[in-house]
């Protein structure tokens, strides 16, 4: 197991919906206006690695919008209680707007963008210098996101997952955060800012279809990602019940084997299955974040603020799990006494919220 406290923590799941109480801080929150009660017992806090203490991270991405494809992937991702990102090719998807809203209002798909044509953009493209035609494929299909679904892009997948500097640079100015690279591999659960293979703007990812590729190998891959503690980005393209002769076309039996395998390990708690955006959100909240948790009052009071102020609170938004090192004679009032366990509870918080819970005394 791969989280240090994971053998001694249990999560409580929608603790901060039920025990307790939630309410905003500032944006600009710093040090200074985290004011703890001189009274206060102030207690040791960690943020985990991945929420609810899981082990990995596996996101599955599928390119390019197709419809069919869309319709299939709802299908799966809805019986099982899983979601999955498609990166879609605006051109692509307008013509079926309103599918796509429903499946995004129902939190079954996550919609990030994969351009707006899907015109290749390396280096030795002609559009590398074309500035104009460079802000439409990549601005323009951002803002299109954006605006529809009133949500903030944090993520985006090139065309044939490569692209030009000038193309990053307009992809940073956005406010993107990561960007799916080409190479195989498992990514690190912190990556590190820049364009290098496992980096922010190059992420590894797995290809769901290739040579030697089969069900027992795909789900080789979940078990690595689970023992080694990695954030596994799974590539896939079109889902049909027949093979379609398009580029990695996986089938919907196979799909489905997967998923189900995907489920299990969900639901022994080793995996967080998240989208792209999830995962996203949840490590750069958890690489600029700072946490407070004191007791006073009989009150256990926790707090998550960023110390970058450029982060936004209003995109930035995804529970963190934050492991709090809580005195025995202390539990959490309505907390069954197996949510504590060798001292340590957990808890999911926005940051930029805080969460109140009452205590009670452990009688000995």
């Amino acid at each position: 197991m791969c989280n240090r406290t994971k053998a001694a923590l249990a999560v409580m799941l929608a603790t901060v919906f039920l025990l307790c109480i939630l309410s905003p801080i500032a944006s600009n929150a710093s040090d200074d206006s985290m004011v703890v009660p001189e009274n206060a017992v102030v207690l040791k806090t960690e943020i985990a690695d991945v929420y609810n203490n899981a082990d990995a991270i596996v996101t599955i991405i599928s390119d390019d919008g197709d419809y069919v494809t869309s319709v299939n992937l709802y299908r799966m991702m809805k019986a099982r209680g899983l979601k999955c990102t498609v990166a879609g090719v605006i051109s692509m998807i307008s013509d079926h707007l309103p599918v796509w809203d429903k499946y995004v209002s129902e939190d079954v798909i996550d919609l990030v963008s994969h351009s707006y044509d899907h015109i290749k953009m390396d280096d030795d493209s002609d559009i590398a210098e074309d500035v104009y035609v460079l802000k439409h494929e990549i601005a323009d299909a951002h803002r299109f996101l954006e605006e529809r679904y009133e949500t903030g892009q944090v993520a985006f997948v090139s065309p044939e997952n490569i692209m030009c500097k000038k193309g990053y640079d307009i992809l940073t100015g956005l406010g993107i955060q990561a960007v799916r690279g080409d190479e195989k591999g498992y990514n690190s659960l912190n990556p590190e800012e820049g364009t290098e293979a496992g980096e922010w703007f190059n992420l590894f990812c797995m290809p769901i279809v290739g040579e030697g590729i089969d069900s027992k190998v795909r789900n080789g891959w979940i078990d690595k990602a689970e023992n080694d503690c990695t954030w596994l980005i799974e590539m896939w393209h079109n889902v049909r019940a027949e093979d379609d002769g398009q580029f990695q076309t996986l089938l919907i039996p196979e799909a489905e084997e997967h998923l189900d395998y995907i489920v299990e390990k969900k639901n022994s708690g080793n995996i967080w299955v998240a989208t792209y955006t999830e995962a996203v959100k949840y490590i750069v909240e958890k690489q600029n974040s700072k946490t407070v948790a004191y007791i006073s009052n009989n009150q256990l009071v926790v707090y998550c603020w960023f110390i970058d102020s450029d982060i936004s609170y209003n995109i930035y938004d995804q529970f963190l799990t934050v492991n709090i090192k809580l005195p025995k004679e202390y539990k959490i009032k309505g907390a069954d006494e197996n949510d504590v366990v060798e001292d340590y509870v957990s808890i999911n918080i926005i940051p930029g919220k805080t969460a109140v819970f009452d205590l009670e005394i452990v009688s000995n």
